[in-house]
Order: C-alpha cells, then sequence, then structure tokens
C-alpha cells in the first residue's frame, strides 16, 4: 500500500514548526513525517539543526495517527552509534 509522507527537514525550520507543520501534515491527510537530523544548518541565519529523536518524539505527542521515520541521520559525524541506539527504544513506545 502506497503511503505519502511529509518531509520536515531540521535543516530548513525550527523544532517547534516541524511539529506544527506535522499536525498540518496530519490533518492534509499525510500518512507519516519523515524527520532529518543534520549536523549543521544550510543557513546560518535562521535555519536549525534539531535533534530528531526529540522533535519526533513531540510531534507523536502532538497528532494522533501519524508515523514518523528519519531522513538523515548523522551517527558517525553528530554522535556515536552507540549514544544514538538508547535513544531510538523509547520512541517505539505507544
Amino acid at each position: 500500500m502506497t503511503k505519502f509522507a511529509y518531509f520536515c527537514g531540521h535543516e530548513q525550520w525550527h523544532p517547534e514548526q516541524l511539529v506544527r507543520h506535522a499536525v498540518l501534515a496530519e490533518k492534509a491527510g499525510f500518512d507519516m513525517a519523515v524527520v532529518s537530523e543534520h549536523f549543521h544548518p544550510w543557513v546560518d541565519d535562521h535555519s536549525a539543526s534539531g535533534f530528531a529523536f526529540s522533535t519526533i518524539g513531540a510531534m507523536a505527542q502532538a497528532t494522533e495517527k501519524l508515523s514518523f521515520a528519519t531522513g538523515v541521520t548523522t551517527p558517525l559525524f553528530r554522535f556515536h552509534p552507540r549514544r544514538s541506539s538508547p535513544r531510538l527504544p523509547p520512541l517505539s513506545i505507544g
């Protein structure tokens, strides 16, 4: 079955704005939100570089049926994989 995802780019928007995007995406009929995480924003003056897993948690609290996935995660540049893996299981508790 085809699913439609809304892209939530941390390199373009601040986390609190992405939570609002997720709420609107769910209202518009999207099935999921794909959340990126980048080491550095694309634009220094008004972009962000948020932590994807915290933003996904906030999105899950603000939505009812939206699914989530990470689009880009930087475990080698931003976090050691050993530090990233413990952050994932709490997101699967529902």
